[in-house]
Protein backbone atom coordinates (compact mmCIF):
# COMPACT_ATOMS: atom_id res chain seq x y z
CA UNK A 1 0.00 0.00 0.00
CA UNK A 2 1.58 3.34 -0.97
CA UNK A 3 1.89 6.09 1.58
CA UNK A 4 -1.21 8.01 -0.51
CA UNK A 5 -3.59 5.52 0.41
CA UNK A 6 -2.14 4.89 4.18
CA UNK A 7 -2.79 8.94 4.75
CA UNK A 8 -5.94 8.69 2.72
CA UNK A 9 -7.30 5.59 5.03
CA UNK A 10 -6.08 7.51 8.36
CA UNK A 11 -8.28 10.16 6.84
CA UNK A 12 -11.07 8.89 7.00
CA UNK A 13 -10.68 7.04 10.28
CA UNK A 14 -10.29 11.03 11.51
CA UNK A 15 -13.35 11.54 10.24
CA UNK A 16 -16.06 8.67 11.13
CA UNK A 17 -14.60 9.28 14.69
CA UNK A 18 -15.06 12.90 14.29
CA UNK A 19 -18.86 11.09 13.18
CA UNK A 20 -19.03 9.16 15.92
CA UNK A 21 -18.60 12.19 18.88
CA UNK A 22 -21.24 14.32 17.24
CA UNK A 23 -23.67 11.02 16.39
CA UNK A 24 -23.11 9.74 20.31
CA UNK A 25 -23.58 13.49 21.54
CA UNK A 26 -26.87 14.48 19.60
CA UNK A 27 -28.34 10.66 20.73
CA UNK A 28 -27.71 10.71 23.92
CA UNK A 29 -29.05 14.49 24.60
CA UNK A 30 -32.60 12.31 23.51
CA UNK A 31 -32.73 11.04 27.00
CA UNK A 32 -33.27 7.36 25.54
CA UNK A 33 -32.48 4.02 26.45
CA UNK A 34 -31.85 1.63 23.65
CA UNK A 35 -32.29 1.78 20.29
CA UNK A 36 -34.90 4.50 18.41
CA UNK A 37 -35.46 5.11 14.23
CA UNK A 38 -36.52 8.50 15.30
CA UNK A 39 -33.41 9.20 17.32
CA UNK A 40 -31.07 7.73 15.01
CA UNK A 41 -32.23 9.55 12.24
CA UNK A 42 -31.91 12.82 13.85
CA UNK A 43 -28.31 11.93 15.32
CA UNK A 44 -27.26 10.83 11.88
CA UNK A 45 -28.22 14.28 10.36
CA UNK A 46 -26.47 16.04 12.97
CA UNK A 47 -23.90 13.93 12.54
CA UNK A 48 -23.68 15.16 8.67
CA UNK A 49 -24.19 18.85 9.66
CA UNK A 50 -20.96 18.57 11.76
CA UNK A 51 -19.43 17.21 8.57
CA UNK A 52 -19.76 20.91 6.94
CA UNK A 53 -16.68 22.68 8.99
CA UNK A 54 -14.75 20.27 7.76
CA UNK A 55 -15.36 21.27 3.99
CA UNK A 56 -12.41 23.89 4.25
CA UNK A 57 -9.75 20.65 4.47
CA UNK A 58 -11.22 19.01 1.47
CA UNK A 59 -7.37 19.35 0.15
CA UNK A 60 -6.25 17.43 3.16
CA UNK A 61 -7.02 13.74 1.31
CA UNK A 62 -4.71 15.06 -1.39
CA UNK A 63 -2.02 16.74 0.82
CA UNK A 64 0.63 13.61 -0.19
CA UNK A 65 -0.01 14.59 -3.77
CA UNK A 66 0.54 18.65 -3.06
CA UNK A 67 3.66 17.57 -0.99
CA UNK A 68 5.20 15.50 -4.03
CA UNK A 69 4.48 17.61 -6.69
CA UNK A 70 5.81 20.80 -4.79
CA UNK A 71 9.05 18.28 -3.92
CA UNK A 72 9.60 17.40 -7.16
CA UNK A 73 9.22 20.70 -8.99
CA UNK A 74 11.95 22.25 -6.68
CA UNK A 75 14.32 19.31 -7.26
CA UNK A 76 13.87 20.40 -11.02
CA UNK A 77 14.49 23.86 -10.43
CA UNK A 78 17.70 22.85 -8.50
CA UNK A 79 18.98 20.94 -11.48
CA UNK A 80 18.12 17.57 -9.61
CA UNK A 81 16.00 14.40 -11.56
CA UNK A 82 12.75 15.36 -9.83
CA UNK A 83 12.21 11.38 -8.78
CA UNK A 84 15.20 10.18 -7.81
CA UNK A 85 17.68 13.80 -7.50
CA UNK A 86 20.38 12.81 -9.65
CA UNK A 87 22.46 15.52 -11.09
CA UNK A 88 21.04 16.59 -14.62
CA UNK A 89 23.80 16.09 -17.01
CA UNK A 90 23.19 18.71 -20.10
CA UNK A 91 24.36 15.92 -22.48
CA UNK A 92 22.01 13.80 -21.20
CA UNK A 93 19.10 14.39 -22.99
CA UNK A 94 15.71 14.50 -21.85
CA UNK A 95 16.36 11.32 -19.45
CA UNK A 96 17.49 10.92 -16.53
CA UNK A 97 20.86 8.81 -16.68
CA UNK A 98 20.16 7.48 -13.50
CA UNK A 99 16.52 6.18 -13.31
CA UNK A 100 15.21 6.89 -16.39
CA UNK A 101 12.60 9.54 -15.81
CA UNK A 102 11.85 11.94 -18.26
CA UNK A 103 13.26 15.45 -17.14
CA UNK A 104 10.04 17.36 -18.01
CA UNK A 105 8.94 20.23 -14.94
CA UNK A 106 6.01 19.18 -13.09
CA UNK A 107 2.93 20.90 -13.11
CA UNK A 108 1.75 22.36 -9.97
CA UNK A 109 -0.90 21.48 -7.76
CA UNK A 110 -4.20 22.51 -8.44
CA UNK A 111 -7.79 22.27 -7.02
CA UNK A 112 -9.85 20.53 -9.49
CA UNK A 113 -13.50 19.43 -9.16
CA UNK A 114 -12.38 15.45 -8.56
CA UNK A 115 -10.65 16.58 -5.70
CA UNK A 116 -13.78 17.60 -4.57
CA UNK A 117 -15.61 14.54 -5.35
CA UNK A 118 -13.07 12.69 -4.03
CA UNK A 119 -13.65 14.24 -0.58
CA UNK A 120 -16.62 13.96 -0.48
CA UNK A 121 -16.77 10.09 -1.41
CA UNK A 122 -14.49 10.21 1.68
CA UNK A 123 -17.12 12.23 4.18
CA UNK A 124 -19.66 9.93 2.77
CA UNK A 125 -18.20 6.37 4.10
CA UNK A 126 -16.66 8.34 7.03
CA UNK A 127 -20.34 9.26 7.56
CA UNK A 128 -21.93 5.61 7.90
CA UNK A 129 -19.13 4.26 9.58
CA UNK A 130 -19.12 6.62 12.08
CA UNK A 131 -22.99 6.29 12.44
CA UNK A 132 -22.59 3.27 12.13
CA UNK A 133 -19.90 2.38 15.25
CA UNK A 134 -21.34 5.01 17.11
CA UNK A 135 -24.70 3.19 17.29
CA UNK A 136 -23.12 0.07 18.31
CA UNK A 137 -20.80 1.59 20.81
CA UNK A 138 -24.02 3.22 22.61
CA UNK A 139 -25.84 -0.34 22.29
CA UNK A 140 -23.41 -2.19 23.48
CA UNK A 141 -22.88 0.37 26.50
CA UNK A 142 -26.72 -0.26 27.16
CA UNK A 143 -26.44 -3.98 27.49
CA UNK A 144 -23.40 -3.64 29.30
CA UNK A 145 -25.41 -1.35 32.14
CA UNK A 146 -28.53 -3.92 32.06
CA UNK A 147 -25.80 -7.15 32.60
CA UNK A 148 -24.90 -4.58 35.59
CA UNK A 149 -27.81 -3.62 37.03
CA UNK A 150 -28.99 -7.23 37.25
CA UNK A 151 -25.75 -7.93 39.25
CA UNK A 152 -27.24 -5.47 41.44
CA UNK A 153 -30.54 -6.60 41.48
CA UNK A 154 -29.19 -10.24 42.40
CA UNK A 155 -27.56 -8.64 45.55
CA UNK A 156 -30.92 -6.53 46.57
CA UNK A 157 -29.96 -3.21 45.44
CA UNK A 158 -33.41 -1.38 43.82
CA UNK A 159 -31.26 0.95 41.51
CA UNK A 160 -28.00 1.87 40.11
CA UNK A 161 -26.93 4.67 38.19
CA UNK A 162 -23.66 5.38 36.09
CA UNK A 163 -22.19 7.82 33.43
CA UNK A 164 -22.33 6.73 29.57
CA UNK A 165 -19.60 5.56 28.39
CA UNK A 166 -16.99 7.86 26.40
CA UNK A 167 -18.26 9.72 24.18
CA UNK A 168 -21.49 9.63 25.16
CA UNK A 169 -23.05 12.00 27.03
CA UNK A 170 -25.34 11.72 30.74
CA UNK A 171 -26.56 9.33 32.90
CA UNK A 172 -27.87 5.48 32.55
CA UNK A 173 -30.30 4.24 35.14
CA UNK A 174 -32.09 1.37 36.92
CA UNK A 175 -34.78 1.82 38.87
CA UNK A 176 -37.09 -1.14 40.17
CA UNK A 177 -40.34 0.27 39.97
CA UNK A 178 -39.79 3.00 36.97
CA UNK A 179 -36.95 0.35 34.93
CA UNK A 180 -34.33 1.46 32.59
CA UNK A 181 -33.60 5.30 31.25
CA UNK A 182 -31.51 7.62 30.46
CA UNK A 183 -30.70 11.30 32.08
CA UNK A 184 -28.84 14.51 32.29
CA UNK A 185 -27.74 16.98 34.91
CA UNK A 186 -26.92 16.54 38.25
CA UNK A 187 -27.04 12.24 39.80
CA UNK A 188 -28.37 13.86 42.52
CA UNK A 189 -31.55 15.38 40.51
CA UNK A 190 -32.07 12.08 38.36
CA UNK A 191 -34.76 11.48 40.44
CA UNK A 192 -36.65 14.87 38.84
CA UNK A 193 -36.64 12.72 35.22
CA UNK A 194 -39.65 11.23 34.26
CA UNK A 195 -38.24 8.42 31.99
CA UNK A 196 -40.02 7.62 28.54
CA UNK A 197 -43.25 6.11 28.95
CA UNK A 198 -42.74 2.15 28.60
CA UNK A 199 -43.24 0.55 24.68
CA UNK A 200 -46.13 -2.28 24.41
CA UNK A 201 -43.33 -4.64 24.01
CA UNK A 202 -41.70 -3.31 27.43
CA UNK A 203 -44.64 -3.70 29.28
CA UNK A 204 -45.57 -7.11 28.21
Amino acid sequence: MSWTNIFRTVFVLLMAGHVLVMYSLARTQQHGFGFDLNTAILSILFALLMLLPLAPAVALSDLPEVYSRTVRRRRFKNGLCPACRYPVVPSGGDICQECGTRMIQPDPYRFTWSMARRFAFFALIAWIVGSIASEGWLIADEAAFRKEAEAEALKGRDSLLRDRRWPGNGYLVWDVDQGYFAAQGSPFSIQYFSPPAPTNAESE
